[in-house]
């Protein structure tokens, strides 16, 4: 998965801080295609889990979900973070 440079802008605005932030992006079944993409701050890591380190913050991704984010590129000006509770549907390009 790629991060857009105004993506990594933002999340680095979003989840700057004295400790290390962690955004998960993952697919789950839903939507008009079977499939809902969403993004969210996450509060548990799986040892499965792909993590990837943009410095100030690092992107998380399930095992299940890396497949479908392969070829994604995310870019968070678009979207809003949320918290673990809610999903939010992000861009796949």
């Amino acid at each position: 998965m790629e991060l857009t440079d105004t993506a990594i802008v933002h999340a680095t605005k979003r989840t700057g801080g004295e400790n290390p932030q962690f955004i998960r992006v993952g697919v789950t079944g839903g939507g008009c295609v079977g499939y809902e993409y969403y993004i969210e701050y996450a509060t548990e890591i799986a040892n499965s889990d792909k993590i990837t380190d943009y410095g100030q913050f690092k992107v998380v991704v399930d095992i299940d979900s890396q497949p479908f984010l392969e070829e994604a590129t995310l870019d968070l000006s678009l979207i809003h973070i949320s918290e673990p509770t809610r999903r939010t549907p992000i861009s796949y390009a």
